[in-house]
């Protein structure tokens, strides 16, 4: 089975990310390159990663604070590599990486950098930097983590053998979190077998899997969300009018159902992106204004929902004065996925049951703003 991250319905917004726009992730890409699992569909859908739109460029947002050196907590993530250096091709001297991901981030071979821009056309592709951002998204949650990633999807395509491999060598690592924003179907729905086992080994080592629904606007089960034992999580959109007793509305584009265990702000996300200026004839060939990325996206996907939830479990699991050895990640995870009002009644699971609205640490910004400190976990 091959799977597309949840880019698929993502769209990133020179804050980083398009918003609205159209990297796909969770949605045909293949994850990690390998066999498709269940069938033939590609998992996610056939859009970039899990649906997604792209991202857009945006100035540096105020009010983050400034950023901790981290704990030894890492959190492990699955997706396309992450951008540590800035776009080179104007300026050939070193360039430091984003603040943000300084001393934070672990690759290797496994997890080298994320190539932008490989059809040279002078713009960013589909699922440019969604690792990149899914990183700050944890980091920005979760200032005291770090990052190990590993570089598993690419051009929004990955395998389930890949998959699996990438999830046993965390788990040889005793990483005990691990994010994985990505969704696909498989033929008949049938569920990824390595996939399957690979997930069941983490369950057993009290590992926690944080997995995007997909950006498909459907119930269909999508793995690796519809597992057992793993954190499947929907985008909410909470720029939508409401008062403060009601729960925001489930995005549009959310893959929803029995299946997804919680939701998250997924529209207008703001975060941590690469640097790339993109070329005025490439982008008008697209039909759309180039954008000049400084550092800094937004975008809209599921994906960024479950980074969302990764970063608030990974610090309840952060040492502090009161808890030097922090919560394990099961411990974690039950303290941030308890429901409490307003919570998200989902018509399409079928089951009546109330899912838990995940708040960010920062609400989210209109375009241009900078986020706001909530207050709110």
């Amino acid at each position: 089975m091959a799977f597309s991250s949840e880019i698929n319905s993502e769209t990133r917004v020179p804050v980083g990310d398009r918003v609205g726009g159209g990297d796909r992730v969770g949605g045909g890409d293949r994850v990690g390159g390998g066999d498709r699992v269940g069938g033939g569909d590609r998992v996610g859908g056939g859009g970039p990663i899990g649906g997604a739109t792209t991202a857009i460029a945006i100035p540096e947002p105020s009010g983050w604070g400034v950023v901790p050196k981290p704990h030894h907590l890492t959190v492990g993530l699955i997706d396309t590599g992450i951008v540590l250096m800035r776009d080179l091709r104007d300026d050939p001297k070193p360039v430091p990486q984003h603040p943000w991901f300084d001393d934070r981030v672990l690759v290797d071979r496994y997890g080298e950098s994320d190539p932008l821009d490989t059809d040279l056309d002078g713009t960013l592709d589909a699922t440019d930097g969604h690792g990149t951002f899914v990183a700050g998204r944890i980091l920005v949650e979760a200032p005291a983590a770090r990052v190990r990633s590993l570089r598993v999807i690419d051009i929004g395509l990955g395998g389930d053998a890949a998959v699996a491999d990438a999830i046993r060598l965390l788990l040889l690592e005793d990483i005990k979190l691990i994010n994985m924003s990505f969704a696909g179907a498989s033929d008949e729905d049938a569920p990824p077998r390595q996939l399957q086992l690979a997930l069941a080994e983490a369950h057993k080592a009290g590992a926690v899997v944080v997995c995007a629904a997909g950006n498909f606007g459907d119930a269909r089960p999508r793995w690796p969300g519809a597992f057992e034992h793993v954190v499947t999580v929907g985008a909410l959109d909470e720029t939508t009018p409401r008062t403060e007793e009601e729960s925001p509305p489930i995005a549009e584009f959310s893959s929803r159902g029995r299946w997804v265990n919680a939701y998250a702000g997924g529209v207008r996300v703001d975060g941590p992106y690469c640097w790339f200026t993109e070329s005025v004839a490439g982008a008008q060939a697209l039909g759309r204004p180039a954008q000049d990325f400084h550092g800094w996206a937004q975008w809209r996907g599921s994906s960024f929902a479950a980074a969302t939830v990764t970063g608030c479990i990974a610090r309840e699991m952060s040492p502090t004065d009161a808890n030097p050895d922090g919560l394990s990640a099961t411990a974690a995870a039950e303290r941030v996925l308890a429901p409490t009002e307003p919570w998200i009644i989902d018509p399409w699971s079928g089951d009546g049951v109330p899912r838990p609205w995940i708040r960010s640490r920062f609400t989210n910004a209109v375009v241009g703003d900078g986020p706001r400190p909530s207050g709110d976990r």
